[in-house]
């Protein structure tokens, strides 16, 4: 999966690090981090090391501050553009009361716009002094809570709910995060959703298990997610198996994949393929699609290198040949695509081993109907299911469950999944289609 445990890990932010472990939980050179925000908002970016990070007004910093520190962690801006780690107060609210009498019950306030003392103009120049490193957040914090003459009256939930908004607004806290399936997934669905077919994690978490997929598996795959799919399956996988991306081009776009931290043996699990790779036979596999270049004269080293790459990517397709169309070694269908999932399904199903799960993502139902109809009409799938992915995030007052509410904005549907296992039918099976239970 990695170097050896025996290398040394070094700490130093200004230097490159070697690593350690694929594992180790370190930011290094050149990775990709997810970095949230106190305020919500996420950003996705690569720590390269003459790159700076620019979170807007919050700041901005170099990268290579963070490059030696670990994941995960809350870190804090300071006002000469440094990095280091925040204080556990600034994180909590702990500088701040958030205690209220038993008997508060928040009708005593009013929403008249009079309840805090500060102008406007004095809460604008606690912020130049902020930007400024004149004041940090907790300090322009404290000031209005003081200032608020509303704030005594709240309960302890509400006082920790306005603490907490005057956090996101002015705190320069942010946390990095590591790339894996769950996180770039959540922050596909919370940011960029159509760049992932608007697949939700839940909806992911099904995929996988439906799939079943594990460390070994050779899985065809049909992903239009940006890769999301493909790098769910590989991290799956752990480094063990092959992965057939089949698709209509020389090559997919699948961003996801750079994002994570690869096992070594990692980039060998992929193998692109495109749809007419089906109907070659054994003897023209790879002959159209990888011709040496003859077109521009190249010198020698770089033809001989150029001629040893082709040959690898020829010889690599025809063990995929040997796999899916002369074995039918596949062992399972998973498809998250914009194409017809009936056409899908009708060229695919022919290369599946027996008992090999299918599963095909899509955020419309309407996509799945047909193909749903056409797999219980046939002899060779079983198990056919067609579910749609639901779920409620909700807030819960602690200490008190009858307080408990969902969250007021939330995404409406996870999108729906089609689900079956091919089988191969017996001789003595009965020839009329079968219909669908009403």
């Amino acid at each position: 999966m990695g170097p050896s445990d025996t290398e040394p890990v070094y700490a130093q932010a200004t230097a490159p690090v070697q690593p350690q472990s694929d594992e180790d939980g370190i930011m290094r050179e050149n990775d990709w981090v997810i970095f949230q925000m106190a305020s919500g908002k996420a950003k996705l970016a690569r720590l390269a090391l003459e790159a700076t990070i620019d979170f807007g007004k919050f700041g901005r910093f170099k990268a290579r501050e963070l490059v030696g520190l670990p994941f995960d962690m809350p870190y804090e801006i300071d006002n000469k553009s440094h990095v280091h780690p925040a204080v556990r107060s600034a994180i909590l609210g702990h500088s701040f009361d958030v205690q209220a009498d038993k008997d508060a019950n928040n009708q005593k306030i009013q929403d008249n716009g009079r309840s805090q003392k500060l102008t406007l103009e004095e809460i604008e120049r606690l912020k130049e002094e902020m930007i400024a490193g004149h004041a940090n957040a907790t300090e322009v914090i404290g000031k209005i809570l003081e200032n608020s003459t509303s704030y005594a009256l709240k309960t302890t939930f509400a006082k920790e709910k306005y603490v907490r908004r005057k956090q996101k607004k002015f705190s320069r806290i942010f946390h990095p995060i590591r790339p894996t399936a769950r996180t770039i997934c959540h922050h596909l669905s919370q940011k960029v959703p159509t760049k992932g077919l608007e697949l939700r994690l839940d909806t992911l978490t099904q995929l996988l298990s439906l799939s079943n997929v594990r460390a070994g598996s050779r899985p065809l795959l049909v992903d239009s997610t940006a890769g999301l799919v493909a790098a769910s399956l590989a991290e799956r996988m752990g480094g063990h198996g092959v992965i057939y991306s089949i698709h209509d081009t020389e090559s997919n776009t699948l961003d996801c994949l750079r994002y994570l931290k690869w096992p070594r043996n990692a980039p060998d699990m992929l193998c692109h393929l495109k749809w007419s790779f089906l109907a070659e036979t054994p003897q023209t596999v790879g002959e159209k699609d990888f011709v040496p270049r003859k077109d521009f004269q190249l010198s020698e080293e770089a033809q001989r290198l150029h001629d040893q790459r082709v040959a690898e990517r020829r010889a690599r397709h025809r063990v995929a040949y040997q796999e899916i169309v002369t074995e039918r070694r596949c062992d399972a269908l998973v498809v998250a695509s914009y194409f017809d999932p009936t056409m899908v399904v009708e060229r695919l199903l022919p290369f599946l081993a027996p008992s090999s799960p299918i599963v095909i993502y899509s955020p419309h139902k309407e996509l799945l109907t047909e193909c749903f109809t056409a797999l219980r009409a046939s002899p060779e799938v079983i198990n056919t299911q067609l579910t749609e992915s639901w779920i409620r995030e909700y807030q819960v007052q602690s200490g008190n469950s009858a307080g408990s509410h969902p969250l007021m904005m939330m995404s409406g549907t996870g999108g729906f999944l089609l689900s079956g296992v091919k089988v191969t039918p017996s001789s003595s099976a009965p020839s009329t289609p079968r219909t669908s239970s009403p």
